[in-house]
């Protein structure tokens, strides 16, 4: 194997097992790399729910412009907002945009309308992060996912952004009842009891079943 493909295996094995995770805080620390350092700038959380972004990295004990947008306000600090509607903000007036898990439940032209809205408020050389899943065997669990996005989207659509930082999230599939089988009973059989075994082997089917895209205007 060629030096370049090794490396390039090896930074593959450590980030589908870095982020073989379904817990949001390794992708909290992304997006946190990537704050201003000015103090002063506009920061904007859409699709903040429990504020779980802000809390974990403590923005608000570091940022004076913050505003956090949801559909479900659960405070007096958090603006009521339902995308693609209108972003409550002047034009270039944002440095910063957070946006995890909300575009898989738009509809494409929804979310067309949205990326022009983000677009209008976020100023030149402002960050937009966005996370969400991508389709895999529990994406239609719940009920308000109207389809997952794949990163290619945001970077065709948004041509005028840089991409800074592209993370996958994986997961490992090992159900029995998908993959590799046969018709034939004693045959199934034994892939099933070799399957078995790579699984105490730890070697498991890997999965994308979401990502973190961070892009600069």
């Amino acid at each position: 194997m060629k030096l370049k493909n090794i490396k390039k295996w090896k930074k593959i094995f450590l980030l589908k097992n870095k982020y073989r995770t379904n817990k949001r805080n390794l992708f909290y620390n992304l997006a946190y790399n990537y704050l201003p350092n000015n103090r002063n700038v506009s920061i904007v959380d859409i699709g903040c729910k429990n504020n779980l972004f802000i809390s974990y990295i403590k923005l608000n004990m570091n940022y004076k412009n913050i505003f956090l947008l949801d559909k479900n306000p659960l405070d007096k600090n958090t603006i009521y907002y339902k995308a693609p509607e209108n972003l409550p903000f002047n034009d270039y007036s944002i440095d910063y945009i957070h946006c995890s898990h909300l575009i898989e439940h738009l509809s494409y032209i929804e979310l067309l309308r949205f990326l022009k809205e983000i677009n209008r408020v976020l100023n030149i050389n402002g960050i937009l992060i966005i996370s969400t899943p991508l389709l895999w065997n529990i994406f239609y669990n719940d009920i308000d996912h109207i389809k997952p996005y794949n990163p290619s989207i945001f970077i065709n659509q948004l041509t005028n952004y840089k991409v800074l930082k592209l993370v996958y999230r994986y997961n490992h599939l090992d159900s029995f009842s998908e993959g590799l089988g046969s018709e034939i009973k004693t045959i199934d059989f034994i892939i099933q009891v070799f399957r078995k075994i790579l699984l105490k082997l730890k070697i498991h089917n890997y999965k994308k079943n979401g990502y973190t895209l961070i892009l600069k205007k």
